[in-house]
């Protein structure tokens, strides 16, 4: 006689599976290995939380499977999307760079000694989705924080033109007529160059790079771009760099392009292609 269980365990599976795009364990199996830790569920919701329970023991297996790098980056993948989902519902804006600190936070507790990391499979899902709390809060103070500033001070090597002038014309009371006309010359002669061959959209990438890299929130996402175009180094490479994993690096680009691009758009739009 069919169990009658069989059938709500396989939908309940294949719905899951929709919704988070897990796919590292085909819905027939989880189904019937979820069943085994609740043969004859209360409701629904005991239904599931077999589920997500067996699915979390696969997660974690596939997240520490140093000879399957392959089913490891589908892991973090899968993660990746439950966390983003499960972010979106509190802040829609912020769900990319919660997940992506969420899943930087499993990824170190995997592999760095000293921290909290799960003890039990079974309960893996509950200890993920403590670390995307403390994403979540980690993403908002840093918001917060960055709302507060009135004014950033001025990083070494960047400053306003007038800033220059001044320090040109100070510079020129110090020196003899001779080696201020030989200055002012060898100045106008570099300054012309760079007006031929530095596109104005080039000053203001660079520009719209470093305003990017004054909000420590998105340095990864600044970084990661950095290190595909400027280094041209793979994403193996770049996640070893940033610490966190290959599938990680892929998102953090996107967002770090997006970024850039909504910088460039209103500096070019405002004409403004010199020293932000």
């Amino acid at each position: 006689m069919p169990d009658p269980f069989d059938a709500l365990y396989l939908f309940e599976a294949r719905r899951l599976a929709a919704q988070y795009h897990w796919r590292l364990l085909p819905a027939e199996a989880w189904a019937a290995a979820a069943q085994q830790i609740a043969p004859a569920p209360a409701d629904v919701k005991a239904v599931r939380r077999a589920l997500y329970t067996t699915y979390g023991v696969v997660l974690v297996a596939a997240c520490t499977a140093p000879a399957d790098s392959v089913r490891r980056e589908q892991a973090y993948r899968e993660l990746y999307d439950y966390f983003w989902r499960e972010a979106y519902y509190w802040d829609a804006e912020a769900a990319c760079d919660i997940a992506q600190e969420a899943i930087v936070l499993v990824f170190r507790s995997f592999t760095e000694p000293g921290l909290a990391r799960c003890t039990d499979p079974a309960t893996f899902l509950d200890f993920a989705h403590g670390k995307l709390r403390a994403a979540r809060t980690s993403v908002w103070r840093e918001d917060a924080r960055l709302r507060q500033q009135v004014s950033l001070p001025e990083e070494d090597g960047v400053c306003e033109e007038g800033d220059r002038s001044a320090g040109r014309e100070l510079a020129d009371t110090r020196a003899g007529p001779e080696e201020t006309a030989l200055r002012r010359e060898a100045e106008a002669e570099r300054e012309g160059w760079l007006k031929a061959t530095e596109p104005r959209v080039i000053t203001a990438t660079l520009a719209s790079l470093l305003e990017l890299w004054r909000k420590s929130r998105l340095r990864r996402q600044v970084a990661t771009v950095i290190y595909t175009y400027l280094d041209r180094a793979a994403d193996a490479e770049i996640a070893s760099r940033l610490g966190t994993t290959p599938v990680n690096v892929q998102p953090l680009r996107s967002r770090g392009l997006d970024k850039l691009a909504e910088q460039l758009e209103v500096r070019l739009a405002l004409g403004q292609g010199g020293c932000p």
